[in-house]
């Protein structure tokens, strides 16, 4: 991948654990789907169904951000997470997305826009872009990334998922 251009993208969030005495930390990414709705994967957010005061305490959703180390962008709390009913964690499936409800409205502005979503089945061998902060390579042997990156996928044929790496 490489990174994405400050024109790209503005519909990505940084979904953060908050630590009492260090900065934020990215945890997952996802994307701001409307005004107050963030789409994301399952096992993101999985602690939710476990204890969801202290999960609504501890992550909050960064908006119109771009480098994890700048603070130009904004943190909105999490009010509610609505995980897939049929996701499982071992194996994960076609299952693995939740929807994030965010305090407050996040308006569209020159660094904020909603994603829009895929209507239509993509076809094996069409190429799709992904954006994100995750590991460079896998098994978290390179290192995870401060400016937002992307790259471009071929998609594959749907096949059961083994030996998944999660970036």
């Amino acid at each position: 991948g490489e990174e994405a251009r400050d024109d790209e993208a503005h519909f990505q969030v940084s979904i953060q654990i908050i630590h009492p005495s260090k900065p934020p930390l990215h945890n997952c990414g996802g994307t701001l789907i409307s005004k107050n709705k963030v789409l994301t994967a399952a096992h993101c957010v999985r602690s939710y169904e476990d204890d969801p005061k202290d999960f609504l305490k501890s992550y909050v959703v960064h908006v119109g951000i771009r480098k994890l180390s700048k603070p130009n962008y904004r943190a909105i709390q999490i009010s509610n997470v609505s995980i897939h009913p049929d996701y499982q964690s071992d194996p994960v499936d076609f299952a693995d997305v939740a929807v994030i409800t965010l305090e407050r409205d996040v308006p569209e502005d020159s660094h904020i826009s909603y994603g829009v979503l895929q209507t239509r089945e993509l076809l094996v061998g069409e190429e799709v872009t992904i954006y994100g902060w995750g590991w460079t390579q896998e098994n978290e042997s390179g290192h995870n990334v401060d400016a937002l990156q992307k790259a471009n996928l071929t998609v594959q044929k749907h096949s059961p998922l083994k030996n998944l790496i999660f970036y």
